[in-house]
């Protein structure tokens, strides 16, 4: 008997009354489904995420300024980063949200935040930035000196149109989840009533991914463009990630607007 306690119950966690005396007595002694069960193997380890909603993200070459802003803060090697970051989660995931504001940043962007949130759980992530009311204004900016970006208002001067661009709503949506271990990656946009200067887009194909307008024309690389409905996307092994851009304005490369901007992704178990 002693050798049947000591291979069944002697090693498990409560058998004993913790006053030295055994908790089996009598026949009970001899049949190990007294024992108490051992303990559950540790749950597999969830998945990690990734989910930000950046409602606005500016780029600006050094030689570029903006009045009234502390140009130095956000000043990096490569020129000046301007990041409005307003919801963002970790790789445990969780829930993200920010509050309702106007943004403003004087001669190049107005625009009021509608919904920016971000969640990871149940092997799920989603990215939502939503704004209202956007005008991007690059045709004001100044170049150190004072001196206008003359090239830009010719250009655009030149084909009827200008820098400015308008939008009722840009809303950008990211998702990642997990099906068979392997990352399922989707984005989506929503414009409404895009405008450059008096001109209104037209053109736009709902949920097409992609879609650029070269104000300048194709052919001369580097020039003045539109990216709507963005979509880059990154997946190897059993992660991936998304990030969808509703509005990525370029202009020769001194100025990189990007408006409503959402990433999603996962890393699947």
């Amino acid at each position: 008997m002693l050798g049947l306690l000591a291979a069944g119950c002697a090693a498990g966690p409560d058998s004993s009354t913790g006053d030295g005396t055994d908790n089996l007595t009598g026949d009970s002694a001899n049949h190990c489904d007294h024992c108490p069960p051992p303990p559950p193997p540790p749950p597999p380890a969830g998945c990690k995420y990734v989910g930000n909603s950046r409602v606005v993200d500016v780029h600006l070459l050094a030689g570029l300024r903006i009045p009234l802003l502390d140009v130095g803060k956000f000043l990096e090697p490569n020129g000046i980063h301007v990041p409005f970051s307003d919801a963002s989660i970790g790789p445990s995931g969780g829930h993200a949200k920010a509050d309702l504001l106007d943004l403003q940043i004087p001669n190049l962007l107005r625009a009021r935040v509608l919904e920016a949130t971000a969640d990871g759980a149940d092997c799920k992530a989603a990215a939502v930035a939503e704004v209202a009311n956007v005008e991007v204004g690059l045709s004001k900016l100044k170049l150190l000196n004072g001196t206008s970006l003359e090239i830009v208002n010719q250009l655009l001067a030149d084909l009827g149109v200008q820098a400015d661009i308008q939008a009722d709503v840009l809303k950008a949506s990211a998702s990642a989840s997990c099906k068979d271990g392997k990352p399922v990656l989707s984005g989506d946009t929503i414009v409404a009533k895009l405008r450059i200067g008096n001109n209104n887009i037209l053109n736009i194909v709902p949920g097409k991914a992609n879609q650029k307008i070269e104000l300048l024309g194709e052919g001369l690389g580097h020039g003045i463009y539109i990216a709507i409905n963005e979509q880059i996307v990154e997946s190897k092994g059993n992660s991936g990630k998304i990030q969808v851009n509703a509005l990525h304005v370029n202009v020769l490369d001194l100025a990189d607007v990007v408006v409503s901007a959402a990433e999603a992704g996962i890393t699947c178990q």
